[in-house]
């Protein structure tokens, strides 16, 4: 996931957590061990996993299609396959499924 990615759902209310990946002024920053963050203070925006983003649309994705070049789209209900957008990965696939269900 890119900083804009992130940083737009952070604007879109996407959770932020105090554990985990993090993007401050472009660099990811990781928690050790413990879970607890390198970083102090906060980094400027969390970058979720793919179950938090799977888990929060739960009930909307009817499938996650993966090509064999790592590409990847959800499918919704009543979409039909050619109508699936791909991205890079499943985490920016799901994360925009995300944004356009939480449009401000």
């Amino acid at each position: 996931m890119n900083y804009e990615l992130a940083n737009g759902l952070k604007d879109a209310g996407f959770p932020q957590k105090e554990h985990g990946n993090y993007f401050r002024h472009g660099t990811i920053l990781h928690s050790d061990s413990k879970g607890e963050n390198i970083i102090h203070p906060p980094a400027d925006c969390y970058i979720p996993t793919l179950e938090e983003l799977i888990e929060l649309c739960k009930g909307t994705i009817i499938k996650l299609w993966i090509l064999a070049d790592g590409r990847a789209g959800v499918q919704l209900e009543g979409q039909s396959l050619e109508d699936v957008i791909y991205y890079s990965t499943p985490t920016e696939a799901v994360a925009r499924l995300w944004l356009a269900l939480n449009k401000k």
